[in-house]
């Protein structure tokens, strides 16, 4: 059996996140990778689908079916806004360590107890 190690120093960067999702059994190795990703900015960075095309190899539709993975999981939330006109405004997504499920989806994402 292979093991792989991580060697870090001091000038390298870290990052801490809640495990919780990444031992989720319910996500794809691909939605694991993208919220690490998201976790890893900081607090007011603006994500925008097409900007990802050019920090992945991903094309914006695989880009897009993860986020939607990760929207229906709870991990991600979508909100669309409204204008002074009330028209439609931006599309903002917030994302979250812990998945925020309202109702029927957290039975279909169990947040804790994973078998």
């Amino acid at each position: 059996m292979a093991t792989y190690r991580i060697n870090k120093d001091k000038d390298n960067p870290y990052v801490m996140m809640n495990k919780e999702f990444i031992q989720n059994p319910y996500l794809s190795m691909q939605a694991k990778g993208l919220l690490a990703y998201f976790l890893s900015l900081p607090n007011d960075w603006e994500i925008r689908r097409t900007e990802l095309t050019g920090h992945f190899s991903n094309g914006i539709r695989s880009i897009s079916n993860v986020i939607n993975e990760l929207i229906k999981a709870g991990y991600i939330t979508r909100v669309q806004t409204r204008k002074e006109n009330n028209c439609f405004g931006e599309v903002r997504y917030d994302v979250f360590e812990i998945p925020q499920l309202p109702g029927k989806a957290a039975d279909t994402f169990p947040q804790r107890g994973f078998p």
